[in-house]
């Protein structure tokens, strides 16, 4: 998931959504459950990528079938990496804490919660095979609370 693709077209949306729905905000941040993906104990065995180091685009999806799951990251930061953990895997936010600021080229794959016992490694120790970590924590997460959304007139 890339949330620069999406991220131009938020006021737009915000502007449709205030205009229908009279939906008015505010941000908040609020101490809730993350997961903090940090650099592990052992050999990092993420490979610093080739490619030109300007170039925005990058491979980073989740791909496999229902019992198997893989991300092929290519020319991806460990921030992009973790945004794809909070939005595509996990089901709480991801803060990335590993302190690495380059592109990195690596294979993370696990087997999924409906996959049967044994049949591979769950996220965390996937995680831990690139020489990362991925530990529940808490933190401070910026969240958006809504203070009043009416239902739209009939046309």
């Amino acid at each position: 998931m890339q949330t620069a693709a999406i991220e131009p077209l938020l006021p737009s949306l915000q502007a449709f959504l205030a205009d229908r729905f009279k939906l008015q905000t505010h941000r908040e941040q609020k101490l809730m459950p993350v997961y903090n993906l940090s650099v592990g104990d052992g050999e990092l065995k993420i490979k610093p990528s080739a490619e030109d180091r300007t170039q925005q685009r990058f491979a980073l999806f989740v791909q496999g079938p229902p019992t198997a799951r893989a991300v092929p990251g290519r020319n991806a930061t460990m921030a992009e990496l973790a945004n794809l953990m909070q939005h595509a895997i996990m089901n709480r936010p991801v803060i990335d804490k590993t302190g690495l600021t380059g592109r990195y080229n690596f294979d993370l794959e696990w087997a999924s919660r409906q996959a049967p016992p044994g049949s591979g490694p769950d996220i965390f120790q996937a995680v831990q095979q690139l020489g990362l970590k991925l530990e529940p924590a808490q933190g401070v997460v910026d969240t958006v609370v809504v203070d009043y959304v009416e239902q739209p007139a009939a046309e």
